[in-house]
């Protein structure tokens, strides 16, 4: 029996990435029509070193190493798509840098800072566990 192959991918606009072991291919429909393919070798650097065989580790990259494939691919399918009409990439990859780090800031003030601060400050329930994670739980919700 032949090894199963390993395949992954989501969904751009107009069209597909696909990720194999060693390789990313790109799939989009132009406004006219024409199906663009993008293909590039990819290998992941938790193959690359060592340091990264932890699972911990291990994981975070990986999931660092897919949104930055999964943001980099729709990117470039929304250029196809829409092209930008303005010449300053420079200016269009600091407001990507500033939209990712608001977003990953503003979800952790939501989701880990503010529940918790809440439950702490104004319903006093942090010596007993159970009730501090329910009550936090229940804001993160």
């Amino acid at each position: 029996m032949k090894p199963a192959i390993l395949v992954g991918g989501q969904a751009v606009i107009e069209g597909v990435m696909m990720r194999v072991p060693g390789a990313v291919a790109t799939a989009v429909r132009d406004p006219k029509g024409k199906i663009l393919i993008k293909r590039k070798s990819f290998f992941s650097i938790t193959e690359k070193s060592s340091f990264w065989e932890k699972p911990v580790l291990r994981g975070a990259a990986s999931l660092f190493e897919a949104m930055k494939l999964g943001y980099s691919t729709l990117q470039w399918s929304a250029n196809i798509a829409a092209p930008p009409e303005g010449p300053n990439k420079k200016q269009g990859k600091l407001a990507d840098i500033f939209t990712i780090v608001l977003s990953v800031g503003l979800a952790l003030f939501l989701f880990l800072i503010l529940p918790m601060w809440i439950t702490t400050k104004f319903l006093n329930v942090e010596k007993d566990a159970l009730w501090f994670n329910i009550i936090s739980g229940g804001f993160r919700i």
